[in-house]
């Protein structure tokens, strides 16, 4: 997936730029980069890309803590 996000988010695409950052982040798909992360995360933000959850989790959002 990281393949046709990075094809999309090189377009322009800020829901790609996004996801993409996602990517590096995690290390899904690409070698675990957080310098990537925080470029494409700036540039989907700068192109005002509609997702608003944190790239960031420490754990899944599924998983309740009580």
């Amino acid at each position: 997936a990281a393949r046709w996000f990075r094809l999309a988010a090189e377009r322009g695409h800020a829901g790609a730029m996004y996801n993409l950052a996602i990517c590096y982040a995690s290390g899904q798909g690409v070698e675990k980069d957080e310098a990537e992360a925080v470029k494409w995360l700036r540039a989907s933000a700068a192109r005002h890309c509609p997702i608003e959850a944190p790239p960031y989790r420490t754990e899944p959002s599924w998983r309740m803590s009580w």
